[in-house]
């Protein structure tokens, strides 16, 4: 809109009329020039001061629509990744077609031993076309290889095929805030990674300090909201919304007691332990708010109350992370604090060990009046398994708490099973920790103990492309070393923390190979719960599924060292763990001393017996009970004998070998076997084998359908991002863009007024002094 600065009409000095009609000019010609502007530039907006609240409208609609613009290329970058990835499946489906009709053919009847290998050799060819697809690149990138889409996936190994990518994904911005999966697997479309080995033992990790409130119960956290503590008389309401760690929460919860009480709050092992103060006495008890489930999560819920005791919280079952400590797994430490009056003399013992074995040990001080300050000892006795004690003889009140932590550390039998710390809720200024004198009032029975601890000096022994890896855990401290040592070990297996966050799932990565894991001399494998082959495998999933037939009857006789032969009927055995339990509780086979054991093997994997019997003059000796199969699909016998001798010896044992093995199931896998199986003539095998190649093709058809559907729906959000460009765009130019019709308008307008105001100053600057008389 246009500006008249109006012209003095009294009368005025010149310098002032003069200064109004150049003011007047000079805005007019500026009009003018912002108008000529807008109109050779096609701008309303030429800088953000032109229009502030536009002009950020404006920018921010600039930054949308280059987001939106940029994802647009994502998309059809992608696109063509897809479109890439399509195609090689495509041309594996053709394959596998092709292959699968030959195979057919070479289980007829009239199928020649020739013929059978002719198709063993087109099957080679076709894992080595195989192995080109699943390896193939797209503007460097590979199509199969997970979310590591740099490094070649697949590789030939003595025979095998090992799979280096992963099964992780590679999600893109398609559109601004939506991520979408830009890749297909090489283990989604061809199998490359064996079914687990899933994790049979609840590992079960200690809570600490630092313990994250969302990695209780298995990773599903807590609610977080507020709880009530009361002594019975007062209350006071404790909210944990800020929380993050277990420390937080006992830090919240000592900050807020009841009115005129102290409450004492410490960790377990396993969870959250409080008392009040001796002074008040009282009933502690813990009430949920109302709709509220906070204290229910923290395992603290108790509304009856525990009088004056303490009050000891549940389980609260944390997740493992890669930075769990090996120290906090399996089992919990058993601890007792010994609380005496005073500040700075308060000690908390903890047993090195983990197991209910150290429950209920009595830790206690005694005065025997031969211990002067400075000299106390300390001594554990479990002369009596009932009462088991460990005992400070001390100066009684002259006795320091750090006098009592130097006397157990200085005995080596009870520094090797406790350990002795100041107790940090007791302590006043640093400097004054421990130097609070003790006296015999105090006593404390240890309590929390469970489990045992992990042997990680035994190792595993994991066997993969026949070859068997030995795997040292000795160096290890967390979980994550765990899993490194495994990486590193060459051995071909993924480790990962299963879905419960309770334990570890073990897989193959090679093709064409059976797998197994077994003990290496010791306990891991099996308190990891990781053997390949334990008590509870199934019969029904041994031998790559075939299972273990029986037969009505005897399947197998074993002939002990002192002649007495025990016939074994397997008909109603369901798990590796009956057929156990059938040897051991044999009627004829109770007495120790005579006895053969049924275990698994120590070393390695499989069924064990073991005939300690040092009089006996015969041989352990497994005879198989024609025409039962079981004892060969069990791994006692080599298939095709008819007895298992073993070698001389005290005790004579018989080692079988595991037939429970894992396979990656996938197209290499079933090609390599395939091929193996035509050459020797392998009619069950082979036809076996056609139905894993069904089951191959599936999966490759599978994908490219799940590749045709991602596709599809990239084409739709392609369609809308062009339509919302367009749209953004259009707002973007009702926000910048200048109205030609109206700026060309105005700008007439401003040329008459300027015509006008050069008029007026014309007028103006010829008066006289006679204008003025």
């Amino acid at each position: 809109m246009s500006r008249i600065i109006p012209v003095p009409t009294t009368r005025t000095n010149d310098v002032l009329t003069r200064s109004r009609l150049l003011a007047q000019l000079q805005l007019d010609q500026r009009q003018l020039l912002e108008l000529q502007t807008r109109i050779s530039s096609g701008r309303r907006l030429v800088s953000p001061s032109d229009d502030a609240t536009s002009s950020l409208r404006a920018i921010q609609l600039q930054r949308l629509l280059e987001r939106k613009q940029q994802s647009a290329v994502r998309l059809d970058s992608s696109r063509t990744f897809l479109t890439a990835t399509e195609m090689a499946a495509a041309n594996v489906s053709d394959l596998l077609i092709s292959i699968r009709g030959e195979v057919v053919g070479a289980v007829g009847t009239t199928a020649t031993d020739e013929h059978r290998e002719t198709v063993a050799d087109q099957v080679g060819r076709a894992m080595e076309s195989l192995l080109l697809a699943a390896n193939q690149r797209f503007r460097g990138r590979h199509l199969f290889a997970g979310s590591t889409d740099t490094a070649k996936p697949f590789t030939a190994d003595g025979g095998y095929v090992s799979y280096r990518g992963n099964a992780g994904d590679l999600p893109s911005f398609a559109d601004v805030g939506f991520l979408y999966l830009s890749n297909v697997s090489g283990h989604e479309a061809f199998g490359a990674i064996s079914s687990e080995i899933r994790g049979q033992a609840d590992l079960n990790p200690i809570v600490t300090l630092d313990t994250r409130l969302d990695n209780l119960h298995g990773g599903l956290g807590i609610t977080r909201g507020s709880f009530a503590i009361s002594d019975g008389n007062s209350s006071s309401v404790v909210d944990i919304n800020g929380a993050e760690t277990l420390g937080d929460v006992i830090d919240l919860i000592e900050r807020n007691p009841p009115d005129g009480r102290t409450v004492i709050a410490r960790l377990t092992d396993s969870g959250l332990q409080f008392e009040l103060d001796s002074a008040g006495g009282g009933n502690l008890n813990v009430q949920e708010l109302v709709g509220g489930r906070t204290a229910s999560d923290l395992g603290i819920l108790e509304t009856l109350g525990v009088g004056s005791g303490t009050l000891v919280g549940g389980d609260l079952a944390p997740r493992l992370t890669l930075t769990t400590p090996l120290d906090h797994i399996l089992g919990t430490h058993a601890i007792g604090v010994l609380t005496l009056p005073g500040q700075n003399n308060d000690l908390v013992i903890e047993t090195t060990q983990s197991g209910a074995s150290f429950n209920d040990i009595t830790i206690q001080f005694v005065d025997s009046g031969t211990v002067t300050k400075g000299n106390e000892t300390a001594v554990y006795d479990v002369s009596n398994p009932s009462n088991k004690t460990l005992t400070f003889d001390i100066d009684s009140g002259n006795t320091r708490a750090n006098d009592v932590v130097n006397a157990l550390q200085a005995d080596s039998v009870a520094n090797a099973l406790f350990s002795i710390r100041l107790d940090g809720k007791d302590t006043g200024m640093v400097t004054g920790a421990g130097t609070g004198t003790v006296d015999t009032s105090a006593t404390a029975l240890t309590t929390g103990g469970s489990g045992k601890d992990f042997d990680r000096t035994s190792g595993l022994e994991i066997v993969n492309r026949g070859q068997i890896y030995t795997i040292d855990f000795s160096a290890a401290e967390t979980l994550e070393d765990v899993f490194n040592a495994l990486r590193l070990s060459e051995a071909g297996v993924v480790a990962t923390i299963n879905a419960n966050g309770s334990g570890i799932d073990m897989r193959s990565s090679v093709s064409g190979a059976d797998f197994h894991i077994g003990e290496n001399g010791g306990s891991t494998a099996t308190e990891l719960g990781i053997r390949s082959l334990d008590t509870a495998t199934p019969l029904a999933g041994m031998n790559h599924g075939f299972g273990v037939e029986t037969m009505d009857g005897t399947d197998f006789f074993i002939h002990r060292k002192d002649g007495m032969d025990l016939a074994i009927d397997l008909s109603g055995a369901r798990t590796v763990g009956n057929v156990l339990d059938l040897i051991n509780d044999h009627v004829d086979n109770q007495d120790p001393a005579t006895a053969v054991v049924a275990q698994l093997t120590s070393q390695g994997n499989g069924i064990e017996l073991v005939d300690a019997n040092s009089t006996g003059t015969d041989s352990l000796t497994i005879l198989r009970e024609s025409p039962s199969q079981a004892v060969w699909q069990l791994g006692l016998i080599s298939e095709g004998a008819d007895q298992n001798i073993a070698s001389p010896g005290t005790p004579e044992v018989i080692t079988g070998t595991d037939k429970n093995p894992i396979e990656t199931h996938g197209a290499f896998n079933t090609l390599i076997r395939l091929q193996q199986a035509l050459r020797d003539n392998d009619l069950p095998t082979i036809e076996w084998l056609s139905g894993e190649l069904d089951k191959d093709l599936d999966r490759i058809n599978f994908t490219r359908a799940e590749i045709g559907a991602r596709d599809q729906s990239l084409d739709v959000l392609s369609r809308r991002l062009g339509q919302e460009d367009i749209e953004l765009q259009r707002v973007l130019s009702n926000e910048i863009d200048a109205d030609l019709i109206e700026s060309i308008t105005e700008l007439s307008a401003r040329q008459a007024s300027l015509q006008a105001s050069l008029r007026v100053v014309a007028e103006a600057v010829r008066l006289s002094l006679l204008d003025f008389l």
